[in-house]
């Protein structure tokens, strides 16, 4: 797709991409797909972030959804009314050809071990490309549960990502339907994980509550991204309650 005449970047350096594609994924959340020679070679993890840094200096990190090192791109979901200002106003108004700054990978969320019978996977309207990256990283041979608490107009979101999750539109607080999902699921027994992410206080409070039912720790993978009270709030229970 892109000529490969240029010496590929280090890992870890920053990088030219330009908005390639766009596609609308419900009102609030939209897909852009950033590539260009500057990304022939980049290589993800699953699970891991990327910041992507604006010329004005503002920067926010994503996980990437998909990424294709041979054709040089890769997919990223946004929550236009997020918590990352100046990057969802520009990916909500991004059109093709604009240009963005991808610096990274970088370690965020722990990805599957090759290991699973089964996986869990909770989250919101901002874990959805960690979702796609996760899941699409499993076993073929896994089984994959979980739910996607996301507003009520987004819930077409994930069938578009074509990821195998329900989802549930938001009622009431933050969490309350995958604290409801969690409470009416059987955790399977043998090798599996569970992936929790999104808003933090519904992160903490389904940890908690899958340790009182006797889930190891150890099969408990979290990522807090965002705080209704702020990203002071988000850092504190990180460090009180997630062990971060």
């Amino acid at each position: 797709m892109f000529s490969k005449l240029l010496t590929l970047a280090p890992r870890s350096a920053m990088r030219t991409a330009t908005v390639l594609h766009i596609e609308p994924l419900a009102p609030q959340i939209r897909l852009l797909r950033l590539g260009g020679p500057e990304l022939i070679g980049f290589t993800a993890d699953p699970g891991q972030k990327v910041k992507l840094r604006l010329s004005c200096g503002a920067k926010a990190s994503y996980t990437p959804a998909r990424v294709n090192p041979d054709a040089g791109w890769l997919d990223v979901v946004f929550h236009l009314h997020g918590n990352d200002g100046p990057l969802a106003s520009w990916a909500a108004e991004a059109r093709s050809g604009a240009q963005v700054s991808v610096l990274g990978p970088a370690r965020s969320m722990a990805g599957p071990t090759g290991d699973e019978a089964w996986a869990i996977f909770l989250g919101d309207e901002t874990t959805l490309g960690l979702a796609v990256a996760l899941i699409d990283a499993l076993p073929p041979e896994a089984s994959i549960l979980g739910a996607l608490e996301l507003a009520p107009g987004d819930v077409v979101a994930a069938d578009r990502l074509r990821l195998p999750l329900p989802t549930i539109a938001r009622e009431g607080g933050y969490g309350d339907v995958l604290r409801a999902w969690l409470a009416d699921t059987e955790i399977p027994s043998g090798p599996g994980v569970v992936w929790l992410s999104g808003h933090a206080g519904t992160v903490v409070s389904l940890r908690q509550a899958l340790l009182g039912r006797g889930v190891p720790r150890s099969l408990i993978k979290v990522k807090a991204y965002w705080s209704d009270h702020g990203h002071t709030h988000r850092k504190m229970l990180e460090r009180t309650h997630l062990g971060a």
